[in-house]
């Protein structure tokens, strides 16, 4: 049995959800929600296989893949209303407390201080990836239908 153990543990990878920036003195509200918000999502994603990830968490994965881009680029944590509101759907049943509670905080503080997003023209600054996020998202056709139940 012990050799039967040791096989399997030799296939431990490391997750592509763990690379986040440690919390700066001084964090704003906002940017402490998008962070836990950002823990709480790679803790679900890491559970999951790539693929399982892209097939049941879609909005989830871009909406991490997002933030951690924008953190990577010195940029202030934001994700678009429509990508939060579809990430909030899809972790109500699997994410913990924490993470749903700062979901919704940040979608709350989305919609009312951008009631409607700005012509993607308009946008110049390299910071602004919410702009690409929301491009993508719509390309992709939203969240089409609801994601599969994960056993």
């Amino acid at each position: 049995m012990l050799p039967r153990l040791t096989g399997w543990r030799n296939r431990w990878q490391p997750s592509d959800f763990t690379l986040l920036p440690v919390a700066g003195e001084g964090e704003d509200a906002a940017t402490a929600d998008y962070r836990v918000l950002a823990t709480g999502l790679g803790e679900l994603l890491g559970r999951c296989t790539p693929k399982g990830a892209e097939r049941h968490f879609p909005a989830a994965l871009m909406g991490f893949k997002g933030l951690r881009q924008q953190w990577k680029h010195g940029c202030r944590p934001e994700l678009p209303a429509q990508v939060l509101s579809d990430l909030c759907h899809e972790i109500a049943q699997y994410a913990d407390h924490a993470t749903r509670e700062a979901a919704g905080r940040c979608l709350r503080r989305r919609a009312l201080s951008c009631p409607a997003p700005p012509p993607a023209a308009s946008l110049s600054s390299e910071c602004d990836s919410t702009a690409f996020l929301l491009e993508g998202w719509e390309e992709a056709g939203g969240l089409q239908q609801p994601p599969a139940r994960v056993r």
